[in-house]
């Protein structure tokens, strides 16, 4: 066989069998303990000592403890996990302390059979074995696995503690790293060594990459608040540096850190933003014990949605859909961890089919709605105008109305920002559903009508961000519809903890938004993360870079810039990082003629007259574009 094949079989061997290893290790240890007794021996009496008149305890005392001194020294864990200096050094303590035993027993107690110098023959004998059989292993398993330097992926870590130390000690048996140093803000820190590789000053990053030559930073802080960990970032992508990180401490929960602990960097610390923390003001007792109906549970929201109100414990759980697929997807993921108390109920179905909804309310008499069933993406509804504003205003129109009929609690719209002077047909439907429930709210004496605004939920279906990520790890252009066009961002937590807490929280009529902090540029976004998955963005400064960003002009309907109010004057809840928008609404006669109307040009196709209706009824509605079908 040749020699190199096996050679990485026996890497293969080393590096996926632990218990194996360590077995391994334990018996080279114990043969080498007994050989190196019997060459002392040999070395004394200048001749081979007879096997049967050999004292068999002192065979058995050696070896066992060397074996227990090692195990107590962890120097199988170590020497598995690790191979640096800290290894060695930790193996020459655990040598001493069994030199001194055999030499205490041996030389100066004394015993029978073995001459007194055994006890200094032997330990030297054997230390020399010892770290001459680790040296062997490592330049036989472990140098064999390193591969051709030039060809793998240069790495600093960033952060020389406890995680960093673990992690340049796993880096040393990869086959894709080349370990480089450490990079650490802590000044104190900077020009000192671990296991002989320096630590760098991270103001320095820029030198550093000239003189060094880096491909990939390795941030292992895990207790790094999302505020330093975007002051790091920038920093890096100034440089135009590939990021990877840990996860947090929670996330770690105390184990041993492995490559496979390495990950890409996750939306939120893209954007650089620390999520708000929403803590529940209530305990939200009016969804415990409840019938709670989620429309467009399959959604990215509706799912999310799913889980939180599950933990509340409701009496039943009725999960609407109009795609067989989600329904199917989110329903299998609820009985995975089906609260007992709790009965889920699939229902296949659009919100737009009022006989089919009628049937579920009077078979299952919902107390809560959330309703987040909607046709979201603006490209697609402007082009099918009839058919979004038939399921969003329409299909909210028919469960709010039954809501009302079958005496309901609560009803919480899932809303939007781009219901705030709408440029387009989606944005405009949301915002005539916001005024029908508004107006429905002045008639019901026992159903709470409230509505949820918000900007854009991070990895929802369509969002930028993956979308970004996928052409980047697909070497494509990334398409922007422009480049100075801003959005507003929050987590599906977030967003979920802002829905159940506007339940707690709505009088009728309201509208709640979240404090979402500053718009985002995606513009600068989406240079962030070209550079931090390490490439270089090509444009005419750089003809020879790796992705391009192409701006391919505004869809119809599209804004540059999003807003959240209409009115620029929230009211503060009981919750500082939830307001409640104060906004006018219109009288309920008014609502109604007008929505007979539209329901008439429905059914007509005459979307023409409906938007003549929109723009009297929704305020700031300028649609950037009127191709539409009639």
């Amino acid at each position: 066989m040749n020699i190199k094949i096996l050679n990485n079989k026996l890497y293969n061997f080393y590096k996926n069998y632990t218990i194996y290893k360590k077995i391994f290790l334990v018996i080279v240890d114990v043969f080498l303990c007994n050989a190196s007794i019997f060459i002392g021996m040999y070395l004394r009496l200048d001749f081979f000592y007879p096997l049967n008149y050999f004292p068999p305890l002192f065979l058995i005392f050696s070896s066992i403890s060397l074996v227990i001194i090692f195990i107590i020294f962890d120097i199988y864990k170590s020497l598995n996990r690790y191979s640096g200096w800290n290894a060695f050094i930790q193996l020459g303590k655990a040598l001493l302390i069994y030199d001194i035993l055999i030499f205490t027993c041996c030389t100066l107690i004394g015993i029978d059979g073995i001459p007194r110098t055994i006890g200094i023959i032997h330990t030297v004998i054997l230390t020399f074995m010892i770290l001459f059989s680790r040296i062997s292993i490592r330049i036989l398993l472990g140098d064999k696995s390193k591969g051709n330097f030039n060809t793998k992926e240069k790495v600093l870590i960033y952060g020389a503690g406890v995680a960093g130390r673990q992690l340049a000690q796993t880096i040393r048996f990869s086959r894709k790293m080349a370990f480089l140093g450490f990079i650490d803000d802590n000044i104190k820190l900077v020009g000192n060594k671990i296991d002989n590789k320096i630590i760098y000053n991270a103001k320095q990053l820029a030198n550093i990459k000239k003189t060094v030559g880096i491909d990939t930073i390795l941030l292992a802080i895990p207790s790094l608040n999302n505020i330093k960990k975007s002051i790091i970032l920038n920093e890096i992508q100034k440089n135009k540096i590939a990021v990877k990180t840990l996860p947090t401490l929670s996330e770690l929960e105390n184990k041993n850190i492995s490559l496979d602990d390495l990950r890409p960097l996750n939306i939120e610390e893209l954007l650089g933003r620390t999520p708000v923390d929403i803590s529940f003001k209530r305990k939200n007792y009016y969804i415990n014990k409840s019938v709670v109906l989620i429309t467009g549970a399959g959604g990215s929201i509706g799912s999310e949605l799913c889980h939180q109100v599950l933990l509340q414990n409701p009496s039943k759980l009725i999960i609407l859909d109009s795609s067989e697929f989600n329904l199917y997807k989110i329903h299998q993921i609820l009985i995975e961890k089906l609260n007992f108390n709790t009965s889920i109920v699939p229902i296949l179905g659009s919100v737009s089919n009022k006989a089919a909804m009628e049937n579920i309310f009077s078979k299952h008499k919902p107390n809560i709605i959330y309703h987040a069933a909607a046709y979201k993406h603006v490209p697609l509804v402007q082009s099918n105008p009839i058919e979004g504003l038939r399921n969003n205003v329409f299909g909210t129109k028919i469960i709010a109305d039954l809501s009302l009929k079958y005496k309901a609690k609560k009803f919480v719209l899932i809303s939007t920002d781009k219901a705030v002077r709408p440029t387009n047909i989606m944005g405009a439907s949301k915002r005539l559903a916001e005024l029908y429930l508004q107006s429905l709210n002045i008639k019901s004496p026992r159903t709470i009508f409230t509505m949820v605004r918000f900007g854009n939920v991070l990895g929802s279906s369509g969002s930028v961000i993956p979308k970004f990520h996928q052409q980047i790890l697909e070497g494509k252009p990334i398409t922007l519809t422009h480049k100075k066009v801003t959005r507003f961002f929050m987590t599906a937590k977030e967003a979920i903890h802002l829905i159940i807490e506007a339940g707690s929280l709505a009088k009728g009529g309201d509208v709640f938004i979240l404090e979402m902090g500053k718009p985002v540029r995606i513009f600068d976004l989406a240079k962030k993360m070209i550079f931090l998955s390490g490439k270089s963005l090509k444009d005419k400064n750089n003809p020879r870079g790796d992705i391009e960003i192409i701006i391919t002009g505004l869809r119809p309907g599209e804004k540059l810039f999003e807003e959240v109010l209409i009115a620029n004057n929230p009211i503060p809840t009981s919750n500082k990082k939830i307001f409640r928008a104060n906004e006018e609404f219109l009288e309920t006669s008014i609502i109604s003629k007008n929505f007979n109307l539209i329901s008439k040009y429905i059914e007509a196709n005459k979307f023409k007259k409906i938007e003549l209706i929109i723009k009297k009824l929704v305020p700031g509605y300028k649609n950037q574009e009127k191709s539409f079908n009639e």
